[in-house]
């Protein structure tokens, strides 16, 4: 009975556990940067997930409204930075269209949560992309869900990913392949929400106890990478 009432209080919880995990992330490990990318950050901008640093420009970059999948359409972009903080700027277009940024003008790209909704064709464009206009040793950022545990997730209702919107959900050794040949250094690999006990099927609990962060990926809900340019 008590791991019943632990599993349904996971389930209702696990969205919030996940996005708190987040901002402990972004928090702690997220790297100092005066211009940064923020890529597909329309719904959760990294300014408003609490990162610490100060930074001189930010640019937005997301789709525009009409062009979103019914469940982001109606979401608003506030720019209500604090006015001790640098300036932010929205540019709406399709994330992997980045001509507009010149070559090795920025210290930091962030992918929160977003690369999983583009096919994987264009994930590798988008890695080419930001590795273009990344400066030497400037940083690339980005969590996004573990294919391993989603598989797992999913598989009750016979597999497919776990949102409509996404268009390739990466597995841990897939993403790490593919974030080298693209001409990254992998500085930093962590897991968000550590999911021991969820090994063939998911187990609500784990994101009631499992650490939120882990270096143990595979086994975690949520990839992490802080990757330089080399």
């Amino acid at each position: 009975m008590a791991r019943y009432y632990l599993e349904k209080q996971g389930l209702n919880s696990h969205l919030h556990l996940i996005h708190r995990a987040r901002i402990r992330l972004i928090v702690n490990y997220l790297p100092k940067a005066e211009t940064i990318i923020d890529l597909g950050g329309a719904g959760s901008p990294l300014y408003q997930l609490g990162y610490t640093h100060s930074f001189k420009k930010m640019t937005i970059v997301d789709l525009p409204p009409e062009e979103r999948d019914a469940q982001y359409k109606e979401i608003q972009i506030s720019p209500d930075v604090p006015v001790d903080n640098g300036e932010i700027f929205v540019r709406y277009t399709n994330m992997i269209k980045l001509d507009c940024f010149s070559d090795n003008s920025i210290d930091m790209v962030w992918s929160g949560q977003s690369i999983e909704h583009i096919t994987r064709e264009e994930g590798e464009v988008l890695c080419q992309n930001v590795c273009r206009i990344l400066k030497k040793g400037g940083s690339f950022c980005l969590d996004t869900p573990n294919r391993y545990m989603t598989e797992i997730h999913t598989r009750p209702i016979g597999g497919g990913f776990i949102n409509s919107d996404h268009k390739h959900e990466y597995y841990t050794d897939e993403l790490q392949s593919l974030l080298v040949k693209s001409g990254f250094k992998i500085v930093r690999r962590l897991g968000l929400c550590h999911m021991p006990l969820s090994t063939k099927q998911i187990s609500y609990s784990d994101f009631l106890f499992g650490k939120a962060i882990s270096h143990d990926l595979k086994r975690s809900y949520i990839q992490y990478y802080h990757c330089a340019k080399r």
